[in-house]
């Protein structure tokens, strides 16, 4: 979710769904195939049918309850962790106030004001005032298959970016099984997507898993292999559980596994660097170019 306030009007909750959808690919004068949600008057233009996953507001909204005779705006947070609330009273006011709404609750508020009461507000997965800790990472990827850190930090194809300048791309083959790299909880499964490509359609479209860690922090492993998830929201999974296969879904040029580690910083996910562990128990930081079966 970018860092944008949402207005809310007399206290209508915000509540998205799930929804059909069509994608369209052409060819171009080349021979390469483009993609766009934008149907185009062309001979060799193909429709695709797919389905869009649940937007993230869906699992976060405000709603009025009330007690006692008092209306109260309510937090309803569905995520299997925190969510931070930044709320300011009115449009025009520039200070806000922030809650951190613990999971899967519904937590009070601010009283709700008769009639058309108004205030701005934005939130965001996460406790930003928990401090992430050093961490050992496994290995997600089974060493003796011999995979490769395509791009790593700072990588200059896409890791470029606050979200993923401390991500690393591991080249595999489709369908090689891709295990938790640290204990936490699952907070958000997609694998409902088949296609992949470098075109900016594909920046949102990736298949991914998103475990949530005990410090705030939480990893995300994407690009995974269509219906090849095996685990769901709410499941607490250890180090070295199989969570899914990979594969090329989504921005990408071919088969691996994006996995980066991030937390809530200002209301958006930062990435943040660490270090994955060796079968000796050796810590190491991850580089371009190299091969995880001699380390």
């Amino acid at each position: 979710m970018n860092m944008k306030w949402i207005i809310f009007y007399c206290l209508l909750a915000i509540s998205l769904s799930l929804e059909a959808s069509n994608i369209y690919k052409y060819q171009d004068e080349n021979g390469r195939w483009h993609y766009t949600d934008k149907p185009l008057a062309a001979k060799n233009v193909e429709a695709v049918d797919y389905k869009k996953t649940k937007d993230k507001e869906s699992l976060f909204r405000l709603l009025t309850q009330e007690e006692n005779n008092q209306h109260w705006v309510m937090a309803e947070n569905k995520y299997y962790a925190p969510v931070q609330l930044s709320i300011k009273k009115s449009k025009a006011e520039k200070e806000s106030q922030d809650w951190l709404i613990a999971p899967r609750s519904t937590q009070k508020i601010i009283p709700a004001a008769k009639g058309n009461n108004e205030f701005a507000y934005v939130w965001f997965m996460g406790d930003h005032k928990q401090k992430a800790t050093a961490q050992e990472y496994a290995l997600p990827i089974d060493v003796s298959l011999c995979p490769q850190i395509s791009q790593s930090f700072n990588g200059k194809f896409s890791h470029q970016h606050p979200q993923s300048q401390f991500a690393v791309d591991i080249a595999t083959n489709v369908g090689t099984t891709i295990k938790a790299a640290r204990e936490g909880v699952v907070v958000g499964v997609k694998d409902d997507y088949a296609l992949g490509g470098v075109d900016n359609f594909f920046m949102d479209k990736a298949n991914f898993i998103q475990v949530y860690h005990e410090d705030g922090t939480w990893a995300i492993y994407a690009h995974i292999l269509l219906g090849s998830a095996v685990v769901k929201s709410g499941d607490q999974v250890k180090a070295g559980d199989i969570l899914a296969k990979s594969g090329s879904s989504g921005y990408s040029s071919g088969p691996h596994l994006h996995f980066v580690i991030q937390k809530n910083v200002g209301l958006k996910a930062e990435s943040i660097p660490f270090q994955f562990k060796n079968s000796r128990g050796q810590l190491f930081t991850p580089f371009d170019g190299q091969n995880l079966c001699e380390i």
